[in-house]
């Protein structure tokens, strides 16, 4: 499986624009690696979107377990932040942010371009949408030209609940995340080719209230493992 650990923190969000610049240098010198600094946080992953899409930045943190995303250190963390940290928290724009577990991981390394669809289960759905995912959906992507890998993520609502200094300095609670189907490819040439991953009606047909597609986006860069 590519990768390392059972549960995702995944976040994607806008930056103030006036403190766009400094946000992404605090980005690199110090959150990121806060986060894979935590026994049980393996990797650290940053991106940014092609050409104007939104949300432009994106970010994921691979994690042993989901109890190493509830656990007293990763809290912590989040209840005591820096002082860079508090002044970059209200810098965040469009934030969407959710633990998660990975519910199926197919291929192998990090590709260089990653995409993103966000589904939303009409409620007692849940189950069948999860495996048309994980059956139907990921085995004919990773038969693609150029496609590294594929995932699907399942938020888990109670781990992404409690109220932190960090949430409070953002200015309000953050959009959560129910169900995200990841592919990774070795450029955006090959995600190009992939859009859509399934013909528009079938995701409501398994069960979908509702389909976000986001867009492409760029590797910036990678920490642990």
């Amino acid at each position: 499986m590519p990768l390392q650990g059972s549960a995702i923190l995944c976040v994607w969000n806008d930056a103030d624009p006036a403190l766009e610049d400094e946000f992404n240098e605090w980005y690199l010198r110090q959150h990121a690696l806060e986060r894979v600094g935590i026994p049980g946080i393996n990797r650290a992953r940053r991106y940014r979107a092609v050409a104007d899409g939104a949300p432009r930045y994106a970010a994921f943190y691979e994690a042993d377990t989901l109890d190493v995303l509830r656990s007293e250190t990763y809290v912590r963390l989040l209840d005591e932040p820096t002082p860079w940290t508090r002044r970059m928290m209200p810098a965040f724009r469009n934030m969407q942010r959710g633990i998660c577990s990975v519910v199926a991981s197919l291929g192998e390394g990090i590709g260089g371009a990653a995409s993103f669809w966000h589904l939303s289960p009409t409620p007692g759905e849940e189950a069948r949408l999860r495996a048309w995912l994980c059956e139907t959906v990921l085995p004919p992507i990773m038969r693609l030209p150029g496609i590294v890998a594929a995932h699907v993520w399942e938020g888990v609502a109670a781990a992404s609940a409690r109220p932190t200094t960090e949430v409070a300095l953002r200015g309000g609670a953050d959009r959560g995340v129910e169900l995200v189907l990841v592919v990774e490819a070795q450029e955006q040439g090959a995600l190009d080719r992939l859009r859509p991953p399934f013909r528009a009606h079938e995701p409501a047909e398994q069960g979908a209230a509702h389909v976000d597609t986001y867009p492409g986006y760029s590797l910036l860069v990678a920490f642990g493992g």
